[in-house]
């Protein structure tokens, strides 16, 4: 995994300040390329994209994107 930047990513639990986070690897049946939006104030990836490509030429591509932050008060 490798930042490739810093950006403001809005998705359905609001607006953060993300490093976008980039990286791939190959399983024995597809090579997968993942792209991750990390919010540290939120303490995790706030949305996500992985490509994947299998050996038999299928590509499917999974979206994610945080619907909703809970955070405990203390």
């Amino acid at each position: 995994m490798t930042v490739e930047a810093e950006e403001t990513v809005t998705v359905p639990a609001g607006t953060f300040r993300t490093l976008r986070l980039q990286g791939h690897y190959t399983a024995s049946q597809a090579t997968v390329m993942t792209h991750y939006w990390y919010a540290t104030a939120a303490g995790r990836s706030v949305k996500g994209v992985e490509d994947t490509l299998a050996i038999n030429g299928t590509r499917t591509r999974l979206i994610y994107e945080l619907q909703s932050l809970n955070r405990l008060r203390g």
